[in-house]
């Protein structure tokens, strides 16, 4: 393994038959595309151990992903299920609990709808935006999806934003400033599209 392993995550709580990231690494094949994801069966020995696990890998998996998914699972008191995060050379991984359910699809909207107006409500931990803990925002709004440089605070993004606008000679202007003070700064939930939401059997 000659890649630099940073290990992001590990949860210490973890069922006892999930795989380090040595073995993830050498077993699972090398991500082929920006993000794969991928199920991966486990030996169940104990009622601690799990059968299966999700990994999500590729150029495009961040940490910043990862610590936000760990965070907003905490502040919403839900079952922790992510394991273990870590980056290997130019490839991020997260690995989670398999979750059994059914892809969201357009009958489920009423559900998905649901949940992000559940998402929305999360408060950020501090006033910088982006994920936690810092980093580039991902949202279609940029080109790419991803922001050129990280911002420090929500009026250096406003400033940014608007100083484009007006070298494009545009004549609309962005306030964010007054949306935080008047509700915090919140979850943002990009890419909403059905498939990235799943039901469970209780269709919940």
């Amino acid at each position: 393994m000659s890649s630099t392993v940073k290990v992001f995550i590990d949860d210490q709580g973890k069922p006892t038959n999930i795989p380090d990231y040595e073995t993830i690494i050498t077993q699972l094949p090398l991500p082929t595309s920006a993000v794969c994801e991928s199920p991966s069966s486990l030996d169940k020995r104990s009622e601690h151990d799990v059968s299966n696990i999700w990994v999500k890998s590729g150029r495009n998996i961040t940490m910043g992903e990862a610590r936000t998914q760990r965070f907003d699972a905490q502040h919403l008191q839900d079952s922790e299920n992510l394991a273990l995060a870590f980056t290997w050379g130019n490839f991020g991984y997260i690995v989670t609990e398999y979750i059994d359910g059914q892809t969201c699809d357009n009958s489920d909207i009423a559900l998905v709808a649901a949940a992000v107006q559940v998402l929305i409500n999360i408060p950020s931990p501090n006033l910088t935006p982006g994920p936690v803990g810092g980093g580039l925002i991902e949202h279609p709004f940029f080109v790419d999806g991803k922001s050129s440089i990280r911002y420090e605070s929500v009026e250096e993004l406003q400033n940014h934003v608007n100083g484009i606008l007006s070298e494009t000679e545009r004549r609309g202007r962005v306030s964010f400033t007054t949306e935080v003070a008047n509700h915090g700064l919140r979850l943002c939930v990009s890419d909403l599209i059905p498939v990235n939401f799943m039901r469970d059997r209780d269709n919940n």
